[in-house]
């Protein structure tokens, strides 16, 4: 038996390659700074975990370290694994290999990527079941998983941009959902950003689904457009007959779906045209569509009564940020918003300081700004939410600072009303608060029933 280990197991990718590996047979083992639930359940499953990264965690039983991006050349268990003439393997070209004997359904993108890809996922289930395959940045509510290797013939992956690993899938179907500038911390400018999407639409050997605007962006760089399918709601190769916030209609009939906004409308259709064009049955992706329930983080109601809704949201760009807002506020008649900003990463804050500015400040709602959530980034003194938090204030008078969660909580407190959509937009751990606060309000409603 095979043993792989896994550096960073608990990240919402690799822990996803884990619990895909231990399916698969292999005896897994794996290290990070820090546990969680999904380290928990690998551990259930039989995976042996070290809290801390360690080079006395690399023995020489291991064939092969897989690491991710995030982890820096001068981790001690990269370093001892080289020493030890272990072979090594990027997170994202040991992905590839997996699943390179299915065909592959990959997704694509600054935004959407993570339910467009649950939303195939959900899909193959409908047409598959046990045996579909699927990799997820993200907890898929179906299952409870981020990751499943199955017999099926079809696999659907979320592909990462942000370190260009992207490039090592070149087979069967991509789906392309919008190109942005993001990932600041790799990418210097948008022309890196849209010399690399070229390189991977290039290199492609299958179908490509692009939306229409993100190819009219970049197909000066095309060589080649033969393969390619511009996708739109209102132009391109394929659209629908209509469309609105929860539904689209094409000539098989419509689909009504269970994601509210035109961004989501969009990220189904694309995946619709794909899946049609590819032999799907029509009612197969009608109901795939139509009954997923959603994704962990994205637009994940933590707690609702009749009073008050709790909403926790992945968001963490400022394009992201004001699309599923006003998704919300459409979806959720609330006379009162209260919205939780952690800005994510100092690059991402500081390349986007003027654009998060615009879209704070026009938030129809009462603003909550904490501290940057570093990421693996190191401490950028010259950036900072206080100094964003006291220029926005001048602008926008309903906007607060907290300087850690309990006081994040303690402010939203002091401010909370009946009749209120509370949301959080970060990629770290702003939605404690949301947690915090839902336990408070379940301790409230426990006491009236005495």
């Amino acid at each position: 038996m095979k043993r792989i280990h896994f550096i960073g197991i608990g990240g919402s990718g690799m822990s996803a390659l884990a619990l895909i590996a231990i399916q698969k047979g292999m005896d897994v083992s794996g290290s990070d700074i820090e546990n969680n639930t999904k380290i928990e359940k690998l551990k259930k499953m039989g995976a042996k975990i070290n809290i801390g990264h360690s080079r006395e965690n690399i023995s020489s039983n291991i064939d092969k370290v897989v690491y991710s991006s995030a982890i820096k050349r001068e981790n001690s268990e990269l370093v001892e694994a080289k020493k030890q003439k272990i072979k090594i393997e990027q997170r994202a070209r040991y992905l590839a290999g997996i699943f390179e004997n299915k065909k592959e359904i990959v997704v694509v993108g600054t935004h959407g990527k993570t339910t467009t890809t649950a939303l195939g996922a959900n899909v193959l289930i409908e047409k598959e079941g046990n045996k579909a395959s699927y990799y997820i940045g993200g907890i898929l509510k179906e299952t409870g998983k981020n990751g499943n290797y199955g017999k099926g013939k079809w696999a659907v992956l979320e592909l990462d941009e942000s370190d260009g690993s992207f490039l090592n899938f070149n087979k069967d179907i991509a789906l392309i959902n919008n190109i942005e500038l993001e990932h600041v911390a790799y990418y210097k400018n948008e022309k890196e950003l849209m010399q690399k999407f070229s390189k991977f639409i290039n290199n492609f050997k299958g179908k490509i689904y692009i939306e229409v605007q993100s190819f009219e962006k970049i197909k000066k760089l095309i060589d080649n457009r033969k393969n390619i399918i511009t996708v739109g709601l209102d132009r391109g190769d394929s659209k629908p007959i209509d469309f609105g916030p929860k539904h689209f209609k094409v000539k098989e009939g419509k689909i009504n779906l269970s994601l509210h906004g035109i961004y989501n409308t969009f990220n189904s259709y694309l995946l619709y045209t794909a899946l049609m064009d590819n032999g799907f049955d029509f009612m197969t992706i009608k109901k795939g569509l139509e009954t997923f329930t959603g994704v962990k983080r994205r637009q994940e109601i933590i707690y609702e009564n009749d009073k008050i809704t709790l909403i926790d949201d992945y968001g963490h760009h400022p394009t992201e940020i004001k699309n599923t807002f006003k998704s919300l506020k459409e979806n959720f008649k609330y006379n009162n918003r209260y919205v939780l900003f952690q800005p994510h990463r100092y690059s991402r804050f500081k390349y986007f300081k003027d654009e998060f500015q615009k879209v704070i400040t026009s938030l129809d709602a009462t603003v909550i700004i904490l501290p940057v959530y570093s990421a693996s980034e190191e401490n950028d003194k010259k950036i900072n939410s206080y100094s964003f938090y006291k220029k926005v204030k001048k602008i926008k008078n309903s906007i607060y600072y907290a300087e850690n969660l309990t006081e994040g909580f303690n402010v939203l407190i002091s401010l909370l009303r009946n009749d209120s959509l509370v949301v959080s937009f970060g990629a770290g751990d702003v939605n404690q608060i949301l947690k915090m606060l839902k336990s408070r309000l379940i301790k409230k409603e426990k006491k009236g029933l005495k």
